[in-house]
């Protein structure tokens, strides 16, 4: 047979926690104890309780569980007979279907010690799940749209005018891809072809690199066993229910952590490079000689004229911003419509309003004309 010793409970309604066995009402709150759970620890922290002595607590301890008050629902020794709380008879417990009653709703005795309710937290799940309900609801009213009538109140042209010219250059490639084709010169800045003429200059360069196996190598690591180092004692504790259990204490194996170094061959794979033979070349491409830019407001556009010459062709780029004015709300927004084509711009310039679509984010999804 082992020793008795005392077990800890937390009380359930204010929280208090590692309250002694011994104790039949809460040391804080004073409310009488129900059914808690008892506990003892760790095996090396059962080792270290104190055994109970006291003959008339040894009796109680090894008398069996508590039972509980159908009235009150605070526990008693078996010892007893009656409620140690509120003074109502075992029986009652046993042969009456009464409803446990918590604490709180005990006899007005107890009225003097303010309740203190255990603060209850949401669970995480149920605040992971709240979170990504309200997050999707805030999304769905975000992305829905409405119209609003705007004001056009600028617009803004930039030109740009590049003469490119018909040059020839030197370039290199890989022998393997390079096949002799004549030039063909641009008509009106048309029709060209570059064609690749005069290879030379041709050498062995780093293609690429291969990947392959040149032997084995020594890998290792360091790993984590466990391993016998001896004995320990090791005990456990058999709950009375009463606030007290049996400690049993035995002889076990102790086992401890041992680092230990694991090695195995592994493939050793290395690199080296892979030779072609590259060459220089003649060709033609068109490279950019000049370039002019203008920029404006309204519907007055033009382009800066470069006169081309013989080998040369002329590209035009223009970008165009519309600046409309809103208010959703009741504040006033502003939105820069931008273009890539100059007629949409000129019809821009005869209008004076625009109904644009607006999510409730603030963002413009949508521009029209106001028909």
């Amino acid at each position: 047979m082992g020793d008795i010793v005392e077990g800890k409970w937390d009380c359930p309604l204010c929280g208090s926690k590692g309250i002694l066995g011994r104790h039949r009402t809460c040391t804080r709150c004073k409310k009488p104890r129900g059914k808690v759970k008892f506990y003892f620890g760790s095996s090396s922290e059962i080792a270290s309780l104190p055994a109970v002595t006291d003959a008339q607590v040894l009796a109680e301890a090894k008398a069996g569980p508590d039972w509980y008050c159908g009235v009150c629902g605070g526990g008693s020794s078996a010892t007893v007979s009656t409620c140690m709380h509120c003074g109502a008879d075992q029986s009652l417990s046993e042969t009456t279907d009464v409803l446990v009653k918590p604490a709180r709703f005990a006899p007005e005795y107890w009225a003097d010690t303010p309740y203190q309710p255990k603060k209850r937290w949401l669970s995480p799940v149920v605040m992971g799940v709240f979170v990504a309900v309200n997050l999707i609801l805030w999304l769905w009213w975000g992305f829905q749209e409405h119209d609003v009538v705007g004001q056009v109140v600028s617009w803004h042209w930039e030109h740009r005018t590049v003469r490119d010219h018909w040059s020839e250059v030197v370039r290199s490639d890989w022998e393997s891809g390079l096949s002799p084709s004549p030039v063909v010169m641009p008509v009106n800045g048309r029709g060209e072809r570059g064609g690749v003429q005069n290879i030379r200059h041709c050498r062995q360069e780093i293609h690429h690199y291969e990947r392959y196996a040149c032997g084995t190598e020594r890998v290792c690591s360091m790993q984590t066993r466990s391993v016998s180092c001896g004995t320990e004692e090791s005990c456990s504790v058999v709950d009375h229910g009463n606030g007290y259990g049996e400690r049993t204490c035995s002889t076990v194996t102790k086992y401890c952590s041992e680092s230990y170094e694991e090695c195995h061959d592994e493939t050793k794979y290395c690199e080296r490079p892979i030779y072609a033979t590259k060459c220089d070349y003649d060709t033609w491409v068109w490279l950019e000689a000049e370039s002019r830019t203008t920029s404006g407001e309204g519907d007055k556009v033009y382009w800066v004229e470069i006169t081309p010459g013989e080998r040369d062709r002329l590209r035009k780029l223009g970008t165009y911003e519309v600046g409309v004015e809103y208010v959703d709300r009741d504040e006033v927004c502003s939105h820069t419509l931008e273009l890539s084509e100059l007629d949409t711009y000129l019809k821009w310039n005869q209008q004076e309003a625009a109904l644009l679509t607006v999510n409730n984010f603030g963002g413009v999804t949508a521009v029209r004309f106001v028909k």
